[in-house]
């Protein structure tokens, strides 16, 4: 079994300034040197227009396109329990479908209510404290959580229906681009969705994706 320190490495993080240190030949040696790396600024750098990526732009191009709804326990990012407050590895997440155009709705009401009860603690109407420990919890007690939907898995690999978001993807450098010459996974003749597709995250804060297999078993 693996340490504790080796189940939750240290993230490399790389800060870009310019278009040109983004298709430079060391940030991709190093990108690929990586398990995994996380590069800042890209999207400044490359002019990119995420606003293309928006909720409202999406609700836009094609409101009633299918959206896979996860329902999971909002809680701390940094640990997941079970609905008695035990320490668990498994994320409980019920699965359902919606619309891009419903999701948005419930979005937008989830962040109004997550304003109004900002307002309700600074004004110290805090219905529950944040910081109740588990042991006020007895065992075999069901814990309160409050319940949220991550809208997961947004298919945008349709030409026709995404043509604008996916252009704007072309922007980026070959190495990180869904299809290029030196991506293998564009020389494979099918389409495994989320590997050689583009999909997208519709989220409220709380929203998670524990560790997993992508669709071929790819890791």
């Amino acid at each position: 079994p693996l340490p504790k320190d080796k189940l939750n490495p240290p993230t490399p993080s790389v800060y870009l300034e310019s278009k040109k240190d983004a298709f430079s030949i060391e940030l991709q040696q190093y990108c690929l040197s990586q398990p995994v790396c996380v590069i800042r600024g890209l999207a400044v750098a490359l002019k990119l227009d995420l606003g293309l990526f928006s909720t409202k732009s999406l609700v836009e191009a094609n409101p009633d396109h299918p959206v896979e709804v996860r329902t999971q326990r909002q809680q701390a990012p940094d640990e997941n329990r079970d609905q008695y407050g035990n320490s668990v590895w498994y994320c409980e997440s019920s699965r359902s479908h919606t619309s891009v155009a419903k999701y948005a709705q419930y979005q937008a009401s989830s962040f109004q209510e997550s304003v109004k009860e900002e307002q309700e603690k600074s004004k110290g109407l805090s219905r529950e404290s944040d910081s109740d420990s588990n042991s006020s919890f007895p065992k075999g007690t069901k814990k309160k959580y409050k319940m949220i939907k991550f809208g997961t898995n947004v298919d945008l690999s349709d030409e026709n229906k995404w043509k604008t978001q996916l252009h704007e993807l072309t922007k980026l450098p070959a190495f990180t681009r869904v299809v290029s010459a030196s991506n293998m996974l564009s020389h494979i003749g099918h389409t495994v969705l989320g590997m050689n597709s583009v999909q997208l995250y519709m989220k409220v804060p709380g929203s998670r994706t524990p560790g997993h297999q992508e669709n071929n078993n790819y890791h």
